[in-house]
């Protein structure tokens, strides 16, 4: 994999938003994430947000959060009787909600580089547990290759996951909503 040097890993500030906000309608579909949202993780202390710059340009972001116990199904909109055990077994975890990079610098480290930067800040956090929600559609899972190199592993896998959320949003694989993709939850520990 080709890496490029010059990333800059920064917090995220309020003249990043527009280009955080184009960024995710490009990659997720319009709507996935909003300014507000955007504002929300840049003011609330449980969520993290970072971008990846390059040449003075947003190329990347993740957005992150932290989830007591008791919240976990609700916010990774996941049954309670599906829980899996590493989520049983915590007092909260940690979610990579979104990573996104700009397509055309896909696969040359972006992505990798800023997992390792959300996963440095919640184990900095003292949380011990981190999951992700993979989207996964017929090209396969979106963020596979990052994550498992991570060491994330794939614990649940449900279907038509965005079907009920996809209604604010266009599916850039679904077109029109609902969205009928899956995803797949990974999980990390520190060890």
């Amino acid at each position: 994999m080709k890496k490029i040097i010059d990333i800059v890993i920064n917090n995220m500030r309020e003249d990043y938003i527009s280009e955080v906000v184009d960024l995710s309608d490009r990659e997720f579909g319009t709507g996935y994430i909003s300014r507000k949202d955007v504002m929300n993780s840049i003011n609330y202390s449980k969520h993290t947000l970072k971008v990846a710059i390059l040449n003075q340009e947003v190329i990347g972001f993740y957005l992150g959060w932290v989830v007591e116990k008791n919240n976990i199904p609700s916010k990774l909109n996941i049954p309670s009787n599906l829980l899996p055990l590493e989520f049983k077994e915590t007092k909260q975890i940690a979610v990579l909600k979104s990573i996104v990079v700009s397509e055309k610098f896909q696969g040359l480290g972006v992505g990798s580089k800023l997992i390792k930067s959300c996963i440095d800040d919640f184990y900095d956090k003292g949380i011990q547990t981190i999951s992700t929600v993979a989207w996964k559609s017929k090209m396969g899972i979106n963020i596979e290759g990052p994550i498992s190199r991570l060491n994330f592993k794939p614990v649940l896998e449900i279907k038509d996951y965005w079907k009920d959320v996809s209604k604010n949003y266009s599916c850039p694989e679904c077109k029109t909503p609902p969205c009928r993709c899956s995803a797949v939850i990974y999980v990390t520990k520190k060890l």
